[in-house]
């Protein structure tokens, strides 16, 4: 696994922000000293500033959600209790993954299994979503690990702001490597987000032979209006958008059975992917199992997804 950098380029710029935010809380901090603010009115304050802050950037995810969300079942209404706890706990992924597991990716999930388990035939690899890294995959790839399945892979695709197509062929490259070091003929793909179309786009693009099934975890297979503002920024930004030219060729695929089993693993409150009917996949195969109540990047680290997961791989 030698061509992915031990630490990528979203990693270095997670970190350049860990050291504009100290060295500005430490400014900020100084200042209010100096003007009169005892410690823990200081404290309050930047602490204020820093949580707060995400909580807006999290808060207006659901908005944006819930202004662009898909008609809901009734068995998919929540309370308001059990949005609080939703609120809660996408805020609290979000801070877990942004603010730790992506700037220290190198240490939290290492390129390679940390050691191989007899009895594990069919490598996993977890390919996250956009502007992320494989240090997103810590706590799913734990659970795989504990319920002997893989051997387990992450990886980092780059550029960041680069073609989905163009992750499909690094992501080729990773299993080809993963296959020679393994001896294994086939792999399986879970895929986050935008990792579930780069899975697809490999798929598609001649990968079926060397793919047992792929799974998705709130992929925008029929895009995103939350791609919308950044288009212009990013190439698979614009290719996520909804009604693209890009899925239209992609998703042309469904009128027909998918080559390999696809499942897609869904929340009606997806607060990143909406509407959220868009990670609906239609190949007449295909399964599509709804988690109520779930958030976007929340996804990995619930259990009854991670259980989710684990018994699909089991049953095959």
């Amino acid at each position: 696994m030698t061509h992915q950098p031990l630490t990528g380029r979203m990693a270095r710029t997670m970190q350049y922000v860990w050291l504009v935010e100290t060295l500005l809380s430490a400014s900020a901090a100084a200042l209010m000293h100096r003007h009169g603010f005892a410690p823990s009115e200081i404290v309050a304050w930047l602490a204020g500033w820093f949580f707060g802050f995400r909580a807006l950037i999290a808060a207006d995810s659901f908005r944006n959600g819930e202004r662009h969300k898909s008609p809901r079942k009734p068995e998919h209404q929540i309370g308001w209790l059990r949005a609080l706890r939703l609120f809660v706990a996408e805020y609290w992924a979000t801070l877990l993954t942004f603010g730790f597991h992506f700037p220290l990716e190198r240490w939290r999930l290492p390129l390679a299994p940390v050691a191989a388990v007899a009895g594990r035939k069919t490598p996993i690899i977890l390919i996250h979503g956009f502007i992320c890294n494989r240090g997103y995959w810590k706590s799913f790839a734990r659970a795989l690990e504990l319920a002997n399945l893989g051997p387990v892979y992450a990886v980092s695709l780059e550029p960041l702001l680069g073609s989905v197509d163009e992750h499909a062929r690094r992501l080729g490259e990773v299993i080809e490597q993963v296959c020679k070091s393994t001896g294994a003929p086939q792999v399986t793909l879970i895929g986050h987000s935008m990792g579930g179309l780069i899975s697809r786009a490999y798929l598609h693009s001649g990968g079926t032979s060397r793919i047992v099934r792929i799974i998705t975890l709130g992929s925008p297979h029929h895009g995103t209006y939350g791609a919308h503002p950044i288009r212009k920024l990013a190439v698979n930004a614009q290719q996520m958008c909804v009604k693209s030219e890009w899925l239209a060729a992609l998703n042309a695929h469904e009128s027909k059975n998918c080559p390999v089993p696809i499942t897609s693993l869904l929340t009606p409150h997806d607060n990143i992917v909406y509407p959220q009917s868009s990670a609906v996949l239609n190949y007449p195969n295909a399964r599509n199992v709804y988690f109520p109540g779930v958030g976007h990047v929340e996804m990995v680290l619930s259990p009854a997804v991670m259980q989710a997961v684990i018994a699909e791989l089991q049953a095959v």
